[in-house]
This record gives C-alpha cells, structure tokens and sequence, in this order.
C-alpha cells in the first residue's frame, strides 16, 4: 500500500469510529466544494452518523440547486464533532470557520489544489484531479 492508501485506511478507521462529523466548504463557496462537502455528509448519514455541513459566507444562490443545500449553516455542531474540509490549499480559506477547524479534535483535508499547504491532521490531496469531488 503507498501512502495514499495508508491515509485513506486512517480516515476510514477515524470514521467507522467516531459518530458526529463537521463537513466545511471553503468561502466563497463553489460547486466543486460545497458539493463536496454536501456529498460526504449524505455519504456519512447514509452509515449512521451525524454530519453537519458549515460554510464561512452566505450561500451562494447559484447553488440552492445542490441536494441539501437548504440544509447548510442550519445545525450546530457540537465541539467533539471531527472537522471534514473540503477544496482548500491553505487554512485561510475557511474565514472564520478556521478557528472552529483548528479546535475541532482531529481535522481531515480533501483536496487537489498543488498549492496545498499540507494542513489538517488526516489529509487526502490529489493534486492531479480537476476537482475536489472527481
């Protein structure tokens, strides 16, 4: 297994584990990451757990389109939920939900960006996609 596989073992094991999941577009939210987001927390659902889905601005009306998306922003997510980020190079890309991230217990990156600074504890960065969700 390379190092892909290994990371991505990881992230299955923290999420057969844990229960509750904090799933964050970055802002100035797009399709690639707000839908991103928005997939991951049905897929999390879907096995049982809660998933709540934030982010940083106002949603863009573009994307009232995406399934769930009357959803985001509406819940409180407890402090104890893992942080999922979502199509982001850099931290500073989730605005004020970035506090929220680097206090989350265990952070987890998707991403493809070849500017990825590296961030989260648990990340995924294929820097060879043309998106985040692909």
């Amino acid at each position: 297994m390379g190092p892909v596989s290994d990371e991505l073992g990881r992230i299955q094991a923290v999420i057969e584990k844990e229960s509750e999941f904090l799933c964050v577009a970055h802002k100035d939210a797009d399709a690639d990451s707000l839908g991103s987001a928005l997939a991951f927390a049905d897929h999390l659902i879907s096995r049982g757990k809660r998933a709540y889905v934030w982010v940083p601005d106002p949603l863009p009306l573009n994307l009232a389109y995406l399934p769930g998306y009357r959803e985001v922003n509406q819940q409180p997510a407890p402090a104890t939920a893992i942080a999922l980020a979502f199509d982001a190079g850099s931290p500073s890309r989730f605005g004020n939900l970035r506090s929220r991230l680097d206090a989350a217990p265990l952070t987890i990156l998707f991403d493809h960006h070849a500017s990825n600074d590296g961030f989260g504890d648990l990340s995924v960065v294929d820097r060879e996609a043309a998106a985040t969700g692909v």
